[in-house]
C-alpha cells in the first residue's frame, strides 16, 4: 500500500484573484478571451494601451509576444507568472502578465460581433417542437413543389 507523501502540496484553487505560475494554468485562463483591453506597463509607465483582438496564446520559448494592427500574438513563455486582480466593478476579472518591471494587463471586453453571435446561439437553440414544425414545413414544401412540376407535364408525352 502506497501512502501519500507528507512533503506533497495540494494544487491550488485560485478564485478570481491570486497568482498562476504554471504555464498550463496560464494557458487554460487565457485561451478563453476574445476581445480585450490591454495595458503595457515598464517601470510603473504606461507604454501603450488600447484594444485588440486575441488571436493566440502559445507557450514557446522560440516565439515573442506580439501585439500589431490590434492583433495580439500571446506567448506566455515571455511571462513569469500570472496575477488575476478583481476589477473594480467586481465582476470583471484583470489579468496581468508579469516579467520583472514589465507588466501586460489584459481585461476581457464585450466586442459587438461577440453580441450577434450570442444572439444567434439563443435562436438557433430549437425544441423537439419546433424541429419538428420545421421538418413538417420543408417536406410539405417540397411535395407542393414536386406536385406543381409533375403537372406542368404534358399528359401525351407518357
Amino acid at each position: 500500500m502506497t501512502h501519500p507523501s507528507p512533503f506533497r502540496v495540494p494544487a491550488p484553487c485560485i478564485i478570481n484573484v491570486g497568482t498562476i505560475v504554471h504555464k498550463s494554468d496560464m494557458l487554460r485562463v487565457l485561451s478563453r478571451l476574445n476581445h480585450v483591453s490591454y495595458t503595457h506597463m515598464c517601470k510603473g509607465e504606461r507604454r501603450s494601451q488600447g484594444t485588440a483582438t486575441l488571436v493566440e496564446v502559445v507557450n514557446d520559448p522560440q516565439h515573442a509576444t506580439l501585439l500589431a494592427d490590434r492583433l495580439l500574438h500571446l506567448n506566455i513563455s515571455s511571462f513569469d507568472y500570472l496575477e488575476l486582480l478583481q476589477g473594480s466593478d467586481d465582476q470583471q476579472t484583470q489579468f496581468v502578465l508579469v516579467r520583472g518591471d514589465e507588466q501586460l494587463r489584459l481585461e476581457s471586453v464585450n466586442h459587438p460581433i461577440d453580441n450577434e453571435i450570442a444572439a444567434f446561439d439563443q435562436h438557433k437553440t430549437f425544441g423537439d417542437s419546433s424541429l419538428e414544425f420545421a421538418l413538417a414545413h420543408i417536406i410539405a414544401a417540397k411535395l407542393d413543389a414536386h406536385l406543381d412540376a409533375s403537372s406542368d407535364i404534358d399528359d401525351t408525352t407518357w
